[in-house]
């Protein structure tokens, strides 16, 4: 639904190997924060560009990561978005990594129990 609502296409693939589910506390939180990196994705992303998405598994975590193309000139920003992003996140089961390395950006969101439930 989120990429969805941008109207910017994605690449997006899911290696988990069963489905995951948010508690019903987080997932409006959640919601707002995958919606907050894949909109700064798009935002930020190079013009010949589109956003990926991967869908992993660390044992019990649930791992979203959100990569883009962009230039020095593209990732220029003040950070309130990340700072916000940050905010929200449920402190000790989750945790959010933003790397910027070969003129990749990538967002490492991990989601670990009781945030998530496997199924």
């Amino acid at each position: 639904s989120i990429v969805d609502a941008t109207g910017v296409r994605a690449d997006y693939r899911s290696e988990l190997a069963c489905p995951v589910y948010l508690s019903k506390e987080e997932t409006v939180p959640i919601a707002l924060v995958l919606n907050e990196l894949y909109t700064n994705a798009c935002k930020h992303r190079t013009a010949d560009s589109f956003p990926a998405i991967r869908l992993k598994m660390r044992g019990s975590d649930t791992i979203v990561l959100i990569a883009n193309r962009y230039t020095a000139r593209e990732a220029e920003g003040d950070g309130q978005g990340l700072n916000l992003v940050q905010s929200l996140l449920p402190e000790n089961v989750t945790k959010l990594t933003v790397v910027c390395n070969g003129g990749i950006y990538t967002a490492e969101l991990k989601l670990s129990p009781p945030v998530t439930m496997l199924r």
